[in-house]
């Protein structure tokens, strides 16, 4: 899995412009009509998430931009995870109204301790009839892993409309959607922007 790095502090023009991996199908292979676009990226200060999610945003209009809010999965969210070389990850959550979530666990659907909540976060969304965009970042120090430990990644997003798609970077096949399986974790490659 590829996350692009540049030692020039990443604008959000430049976010939103890099290149992207792009998803056709989802978890059970059945075809997406618009595809799931996807891009990690990094500075020296902070982590990027960019995505463009397909079909109809489906939320919870109570969840308003930047609250920090757990069961996002209840309506469509995109989501990724990061892991470190001991199994260790942790997982961000971001719905249509720019609402988010993240979790630390120390092995598979074994949450870590309570941690505080980030206070060095860009959330911005924005909405189409047919698709919905996500650009979100974090300050690397609010990690609750540090960049350096993190080796593997996963992408995904749930989509509800018009009907119930799993939607992952690297789906488990013949096996129930879990976003949180080893096997979903790719090994991180990282590319230079610079």
């Amino acid at each position: 899995m590829k996350v692009y790095q540049s030692k020039q502090i990443i604008a959000q023009e430049q976010a939103r412009a890099a290149e992207r991996s792009v998803e056709s199908s989802c978890w059970d292979g059945l075809r997406l009509d618009v595809p799931f676009e996807w891009s990690l990226l990094c500075d020296d200060l902070q982590l990027w998430f960019v995505c463009r999610i397909p079909g109809r945003a489906t939320f919870d209009p109570s969840h308003v931009r930047g609250a920090f809010v757990e069961g996002l999965w209840e309506y469509d969210v995109a989501e990724f995870f990061l892991m470190d070389g001991e199994g260790r990850y942790q997982e961000f959550n971001v719905g249509p109204t720019g609402a988010w979530w993240r979790c630390g666990f120390t092995a598979y659907r074994t949450r870590a301790t309570q941690s505080p909540v980030p206070t060095e976060v860009l959330v911005e969304t924005h909405i189409d009839p047919n698709a919905w965009e996500v650009l979100f970042s974090i300050a690397l120090r609010e990690l609750l892993i540090p960049l350096e430990r993190i080796v593997g990644a996963h992408v995904s997003a749930i989509v509800r409309h018009p009907t119930l798609r799993y939607i992952s970077s690297c789906p488990v096949l013949g096996a129930e959607p879990d976003f949180h399986r080893r096997e979903c974790f790719q090994k991180i490659e990282w590319v230079r922007l610079d």
